[in-house]
């Protein structure tokens, strides 16, 4: 009988191997491999059909038919298999040490149900609350897009009087014009609570709009 070829952790197709069966199939004495697809569901494949790319899938993508890949949710779920395994592709993620967890990892409808019971709904963007946590349920949450914007690596935070936002909301909160602010912290050395407060002077501010006017 020929030895076992290790093929745990491998792809092929849809399908990524999770574990090795001791268990040999009785007809052929081909060894048996406990695979996981990207639709989620487990499944149990011969090595030889594997090797040789007979079973791509668990059986779901038969007639090319996939019934979560319109699933707003199995299209976020594999941004964050790629972004967390693929260092190479996704330097800030993978190539940074942003992980995901196993059990979202080897499936989607473990995904899939988090989500589902933590407030998901289409047009919501999945959101990780320690920037450089990984994609784990206690570090997750779904936020719309302008919130997602706000948490990236590129965020300016600021921690005024023990309340920690980003620039951007506490310029909201001030109602005064990010540009401004950062200009007068980042050019002009302000501190970050004067560049809030102080107020902009309009004159000055319609003087320059002017003179940009005349020169277009």
């Amino acid at each position: 009988m020929p030895p076992k070829q290790d093929l745990k952790g491998c792809v092929f197709g849809n399908l990524r191997v999770i574990s090795s069966m001791t268990e040999r199939e009785p007809s052929s004495g081909a060894v048996i491999w406990r695979c996981i697809c990207k639709c989620g569901n487990e499944c149990f494949v011969p090595a030889r059909a594997l090797v040789h790319k007979n079973t791509k899938s668990c059986g779901c993508r038969r007639g090319e038919i996939h019934g979560e890949y319109k699933n707003p949710l199995y299209k976020c779920w594999e941004r964050i298999i790629q972004r967390s395994t693929q260092p190479k592709h996704h330097p800030t993620y993978a190539g940074r040490g942003i992980t995901v967890c196993d059990e979202w990892r080897n499936s989607f409808v473990a995904f899939r149900d988090w989500a589902l019971a933590n407030g998901w709904k289409e047009g919501l963007q999945i959101n990780r609350k320690n920037n450089d946590g990984s994609y784990t349920p206690e570090n997750c949450e779904f936020v719309t897009h302008k919130e997602n914007q706000r948490n990236t690596t590129r965020t300016i935070w600021v921690t005024i009087e023990g309340e920690r936002k980003s620039l951007a909301e506490w310029c909201e909160q001030f109602k005064i014009p990010y540009h401004t602010v950062y200009c007068r912290v980042k050019q002009m050395g302000w501190c970050v609570e004067r560049a809030l407060t102080e107020p902009v002077d309009t004159k000055m501010r319609n003087s320059n709009a002017k003179t940009r006017e005349n020169k277009q």
